[in-house]
């Protein structure tokens, strides 16, 4: 088995990470590959691994001994699936590992926005205050508040449980979901209007990509968050940046843009009360173990004929 990876810099801060792959064949790393690189450097690929890269059915096409591709991360759009299924070629992607980190930092965001640690961190001012207490904006208490959750996976079910556990109310919005054992499913509209905090868990399709946009946002209370730790492209950004500027509602929370990284001159850099993770919220290190246990297993249980984990 001839196995290379081809965009392998979002997990070489675990060194780590490939060695169980060498067991399976001949393992060759590649940092980063550039779309016109890809057809050269896995053109003896076996099984081809990676992030972030774009198998487009162009470049499939020019792979004729590749039977595998799997995927170290949970979306597959950009894989042209048509093309793998007509050239044999099976594809996996990783659900489940980032689910608890993922969550997590959604309520990372959600708290930096309704307790201003970051901005109240070491604040000067205290100094030359004659207040034991000592702050410029009031802060928010989550325990009786609305938090609604579109799209009901694995993650969005996490994000109801640390919610309940806060004392929040959950509405959730799934065309999937017919009955959850916690929360009530509603329309959108539903969603957007009553939330207190609105939490995007959807993958992005072309019926998400847009769906967050300024009709939804209208909706929203001048009080309510909106926080997005899914793909950034659910949000309509130059619609979220103007409901921000305009105090349509009082913040967002963001760990993924349409465009990564964002040019200097993203509006959302400098819109009111956004802040922005750098798609850090699958980085901790027990979701990349995790990772690597599953795109290992896929590997594995590939070569042995029974795959898990395919998408279509």
């Amino acid at each position: 088995m001839n196995i290379v990876v081809l965009d392998s810099f979002t997990i070489n801060a675990f060194t780590e990470y490939w060695e169980p792959f060498k067991d399976l064949g001949s393992l060759t790393l590649y940092e980063k590959s550039h779309q016109d690189e890809i057809v050269e450097r896995a053109k003896n690929a076996d099984a081809v691994i990676l992030n972030k890269c774009r198998m487009t059915g162009v470049i499939i096409e020019q792979l004729p001994q590749l039977k595998y591709i799997g995927l170290t991360g949970t979306g597959f759009d950009h894989v042209d699936l048509v093309a793998a299924k007509k050239h044999n070629v099976t594809v996996t992607n990783a659900p489940g590992y980032g689910v608890v980190s993922i969550a997590q930092h959604t309520f990372g965001l959600l708290l930096q926005l309704t307790n201003r640690i970051t901005a109240e961190h070491k604040n000067l001012e205290w100094v030359r205050d004659t207040n034991f207490s000592y702050y410029t904006n009031p802060m928010v208490e989550l325990h009786g508040k609305t938090i609604g959750i579109l799209g009901w996976g694995a993650t969005g079910k996490e994000v109801a449980k640390i919610a309940s556990g806060f004392g929040m109310q959950v509405l959730i919005h799934s065309k999937h979901a017919t009955e959850t054992s916690i929360g009530t499913l509603v329309n959108i509209e539903k969603l957007f209007s009553e939330s207190d905090v609105v939490s995007i868990h959807v993958s992005l399709k072309q019926e998400t990509t847009n769906l967050v946009n300024e009709s939804l946002l209208k909706l929203m209370k001048p009080s309510a968050y909106l926080i997005n730790t899914s793909r950034g492209a659910v949000i309509n950004e130059k619609d979220l940046v103007k409901a921000l500027n305009q105090n349509q509602l009082a913040g967002a929370g963001l760990d993924v843009l349409t465009q990564e990284p964002p040019t200097e001159n993203d509006p959302l850099l400098t819109a009111k009360n956004c802040i922005i993770t750098p798609h850090i919220s699958w980085m901790t290190a027990e979701a990349q173990h995790r990772l690597q246990e599953i795109v290992l297993n896929n590997l594995k249980l590939f070569m042995s004929g029974n795959p898990i984990h395919v998408v279509s």
